[in-house]
């Protein structure tokens, strides 16, 4: 059996913990799970931020991209807010193409997706 790819679009600042859930619980799976990926939108880009104050997301973030989850930021919800790259997590990628456009190119790739928020 081929292993697994998830994608997990998190679009609510308030599902960052059931995100690490449901990750944490993926990663148990290992010999069935090959890559994950997040891509964030809208007000989860709060917990982006260097400036986040929930230090456990932030040591979350960190901890998991170690383990190979990738992370993106939507530019068009950076655009948006007005909140320049620079201000990101050095663990997050920019989604130049946006993050339902980002969503859709790992969707053509065969990677499961979920929506959060």
């Amino acid at each position: 059996m081929d292993k697994l790819n998830f994608v997990f679009l998190i679009r609510d600042d308030r599902y960052w913990e059931q995100l690490f859930s449901y990750i944490s619980h993926l990663n148990q799976q290992s010999l069935m799970i090959d890559k994950i990926a997040v891509v964030s939108v809208g007000t989860a880009l709060l917990s982006c931020l260097k400036s986040t104050h929930l230090e456990t997301v932030k040591s979350t973030i960190t901890r998991l991209n170690s383990e190979n989850v990738k992370f993106y930021q939507c530019i068009n919800t950076l655009s948006r807010y007005g909140i320049d790259a620079k201000l990101l997590l050095p663990e997050i990628s920019i989604a130049r193409e946006g993050g339902l456009m980002k969503v859709a190119l790992f969707e053509s790739m065969g990677y499961h997706s979920f929506t959060l928020g």
